[in-house]
């Protein structure tokens, strides 16, 4: 009896893992290069894979939205270093190439919907453009990543006026008294559900001051980051606004009623701006100014709201996808 319950728990573990192996070859198989930062296809299984990524010489490559979105309905398997990457992991990589939740939600929203997604401009990509910096994945360097990381912080060792209190030889070289008035940090009440409170810096910010948080994150050098702040500080007409307006499209929107050929490069449906609910709308007239811009397609805003998203055209008016 004993023997026959043991052959048959040995007979269900090589069950389990035929079922597994013969699961794996059904799915895709994608191996991730941390160094190149690319999603390379290892073994392709299903239709949908032909709509997504881009295909080179050396293989087929995915977009890591592309990468999380198998993963998530169960349609691909991604590899590192041989090992299989949970889901969770895979969030984690929309992190490391700066997608936010809000944007994954809308792509994920559209897949699911039928359309077929693909980011902007990603066709334009040549199959046999030796260019790898065209269409990798790899995010650069931002600098300054910051706008005011120069500014003191709790732990600050500069020398500020609750300093001279601490220091008697300070006291006395600048005639500071002893019940000089100052500010205890320690005695602040932080709101923590406070936004603009959250960052320490944001304090510190006079609020009369411009925010240039827009351009700061996405400038390589600090020539660039003067050209940029120059164009803000400058006090220009307000025909000349529009001309360094920086509003990305995010994807474009094709039908997904099997029209859709990248080889025959296609139009979009749409071009998918993607606005979050918590920062400013753009407005109409930025709106009017991109859509002029787009020469393929219709400009189509995404606005993301926690779990809901709403879908409006240049004129604000809602569209049901």
């Amino acid at each position: 009896m004993e023997c026959k319950t043991r052959c048959g728990t040995v007979n269900s573990h090589f069950k389990y893992v035929s079922d597994n192996a013969r699961s794996s070859q059904r799915l895709t198989l994608i191996e991730y290069n941390a160094e190149d930062k690319v999603f390379k296809a290892l073994q392709l299984r299903n239709a949908c894979e032909m709509k997504m990524g881009i295909r080179r010489r050396d293989g087929h490559y995915f977009f890591v939205e592309e990468v999380v979105w198998m993963v998530e309905v169960g349609l691909a398997v991604v590899l590192h270093h041989g090992m299989q990457l949970s889901v969770q992991e895979c969030y984690r990589l929309l992190q490391t190439f700066l997608i936010t939740p809000e944007k994954f939600f809308v792509y994920s929203y559209l897949k699911r919907a039928g359309y077929v997604v693909i980011p902007y401009k990603a066709f334009g990509t040549s199959i046999d453009d030796e260019n790898d910096e065209q269409w990798e994945l790899k995010p650069k360097f931002l600098f300054p990543v910051n706008l005011l990381d120069q500014f003191p912080t709790m732990k600050s060792m500069k020398l500020t006026m609750t300093n001279f209190r601490r220091n008697p030889k300070l006291m006395e070289v600048f005639g500071v008294c002893e019940d000089f008035p100052t500010a205890n940090i320690e005695q602040i009440n932080w709101n923590k559900y406070d936004e603009s409170q959250r960052n320490f810096r944001e304090i510190l910010r006079p609020r009369y001051w411009p925010r240039f948080d827009q351009f700061s994150n996405r400038v390589p050098t600090w020539s660039d980051y003067r050209k940029e702040r120059a164009k803000i500080l400058k006090l220009n007409p307000s025909a000349d606004v529009s001309d360094f307006i920086h509003l990305p499209i995010d994807y474009d929107i094709y039908a997904g009623d099997g029209t859709f050929c990248r080889n025959l490069s296609p139009k979009p449906l749409y071009r998918l701006l993607i606005v979050n609910f918590r920062f400013p709308f753009p407005s109409v007239s930025d709106l009017h100014w991109l859509s002029l811009k787009i020469v393929d397609g219709k400009l189509l805003i995404a606005v993301v709201q926690h779990a809901d998203v709403v879908f409006y055209n240049i004129d604000h008016q809602a569209v049901c996808l």
